[in-house]
């Protein structure tokens, strides 16, 4: 793909958000998406030594970096996005900077956990919430209540929520209040491949044990779709209905 028209970028498939969390003091986890390569982690010396040697070029893809402190030293991990088009970057829910090609560099606050969201620029669904959240696998101290609308998780009992995990329920997400999943096979789902699964796919719940790395379809209680990816921590999307409301 050459030139830099958006003529270009109708003729590649629009990317699916990406979600990457960034924890203080620890080193970036792949997240195993398809559209996603890791290249690795370097010390910033290592890394800057390699990119005077040109090993981080993009190859009709974009290079993404992200610049933590790990023990008080600084250091790079390398990305590979698997696409040309116009990207769309967040951190924490505010925007940092829109992508036109190429190179994605970041650089994380050492003294917060930071979530990343990248977005195409020309996605017009727009993003209610974002971000992730733990499941404790022991009955104590009671299953996890997740309401994905609002990105809230408790321990505490709550009635108002999507979904339950862990606990005395044990594996797997359990949706209330009509929430629903489905399973998606292949990479990160858009809003409106979610919405067009057929209704034969949707459960209310997820297989018992839930492999890492597989993503779900989800609709939750107020309506609206998302998805979810099963990692540590596991991650989230959810979609704004597309009249906002």
């Amino acid at each position: 793909m050459t030139g830099g028209s958006d003529f270009e970028y109708v003729l590649e498939d629009k990317v699916a958000p990406i979600v990457i969390k960034a924890t203080r003091n620890a080193p970036i986890k792949d997240p195993g998406l398809k559209i996603l390569t890791y290249v690795g982690s370097y010390a910033l010396e290592h890394y800057l030594e390699h990119r005077k040697e040109k090993r981080f070029e993009p190859e009709n893809d974009t290079i993404l970096t992200v610049r933590q402190q790990i023990d008080g030293a600084d250091q790079v991990t390398v990305f590979r996005i698997d696409s040309e088009r116009k990207l769309r970057i967040e951190m924490n829910g505010k925007f940092i900077q829109d992508v036109e090609r190429g190179k994605i560099d970041i650089a994380v606050d050492p003294e917060v956990d930071s979530v990343i969201l990248i977005t195409d620029f020309h996605d017009e669904d727009e993003i209610a919430v974002h971000g992730d959240f733990l499941v404790s696998p022991y009955p104590w101290p009671g299953p996890t209540h997740i309401d994905l609308d609002t990105g809230r998780t408790t321990n505490d009992r709550d009635d108002t929520v999507d979904f339950r995990s862990g606990g005395l329920t044990r594996g797997g997400l359990h949706g209330v209040n009509g929430a629903l999943v489905a399973r998606w096979e292949d990479g990160q789902p858009s809003r409106t491949a979610c919405s067009e699964l057929p209704p034969g796919q949707w459960k209310e719940k997820t297989d018992y044990t839930m492999s890492l790395s597989v993503t779900y379809c989800i609709v939750t209680n107020e309506g609206r779709y998302g998805f979810v990816r099963i990692a540590s921590p596991n991650s989230y999307v959810v979609w704004e209905h597309p009249e906002g409301k």
